[in-house]
């Protein structure tokens, strides 16, 4: 991920994060949330497929991530139900929902889930359980989608197999389709900062009709 820019997703990202934030001295607890992402309202949780992080400070605990890839945030934020927080280009809130929390972030039509955790930490051999069913189960997105995001100062983008979405700081967005396998590798080498482990044919012809 470091050495060869290849990417990576939460358990391999925030995994990382979690080694290096111990290794600095920081108290940090592993969780494990529902993607609730692009699901409507009314759909049912998931499995535990995503890896965030508690890290406790002296003025409390905080919501810390750099693997959620639907919709990265730039920065941690307070443990805090019901408080709207802003971090760069987003405005995220934890609403309660019995006993879990679900964070939120507010697009321009609303607020929308994210994912949904409970406060509990989980062990090695959780995430392992966690992991092998998010890469290997057959109907798993991650083993057909490619998902990719960035943050700039200037604009946040976001690739979800074909289609690049730009979004701008002053509301603006931009939305294209990848219809070449050397536009998908310019986006993601150019763009995202991605080098793929495959070349550009074989990774565009992987990816869903849509």
């Amino acid at each position: 991920m470091v050495a060869q820019r290849r990417g990576g997703y939460c358990f391999e990202l925030n995994g990382l994060f979690k080694g290096a934030l111990e290794a600095l001295g920081f108290r940090v607890t592993g969780m494990a949330g529902r993607v609730r992402w692009r699901m409507p309202p009314e759909q049912p949780d998931g499995a535990l497929n995503h890896m965030t992080l508690r890290v406790d400070l002296d003025d409390g605990p905080w919501l810390a991530d750099v693997g959620f890839g639907g919709h990265t945030f730039a920065a941690p934020i307070r443990l805090t139900p019901d408080a709207e927080q802003t971090v760069h280009a987003s405005t995220l809130r934890l609403v309660p929902h019995g006993e879990a929390l679900t964070l939120q972030t507010r697009l321009a039509d609303g607020w929308r889930d994210l994912y949904r955790f409970r406060d509990e930490a989980q062990s090695a051999a959780d995430y392992q359980v966690y992991n092998w069913h998010t890469s290997a189960y057959p109907s798993s997105m991650f083993r057909s989608y490619l998902i990719a995001e960035r943050l700039t100062p200037e604009r946040r983008i976001s690739l979800i197999n074909s289609k690049l979405t730009e979004r701008f700081a002053d509301g603006r967005v931009v939305e294209q389709a990848v219809e070449t396998p050397g536009a998908l590798m310019r986006v993601l080498t150019e763009e995202l900062g991605v080098e793929p482990p495959v070349d550009a044919e074989t990774l565009f012809a992987r990816l869903p009709t849509e």
